[in-house]
């Protein structure tokens, strides 16, 4: 057991299951946060202040998505590691 994940953490990760979040919700999600982000760099290269706020706007979708993502990595990742192997 390592000392800087907590009991708590291990039976909360254990409860919620790694495969339920990697599921269609969470590769659509995962998607079109990349999407989002591949978008908001188009918009930021046409390099006209009008089109650079529109950029601004996407935040608005993508931090949500990225806490999502973030969260889904960490789940899937403590997963993975208290299983003791992939799958």
């Amino acid at each position: 057991m390592s000392i800087v994940v907590t009991e708590a953490t291990r039976t909360a990760i254990s409860a919620i299951g790694g495969d339920s979040l990697t599921s269609t919700q969470g590769i659509i999600a995962i998607l079109l946060v990349i999407v989002l982000l591949v978008l908001k760099e188009f918009i930021r290269a046409v390099g006209t202040p009008k089109v650079k706020a529109g950029a601004d706007v996407l935040n608005i979708a993508i931090v949500p998505l990225f806490l999502v993502f973030t969260f889904i990595v960490i789940v899937r990742l403590g997963s993975i590691l208290y299983s003791g192997g992939a799958g």
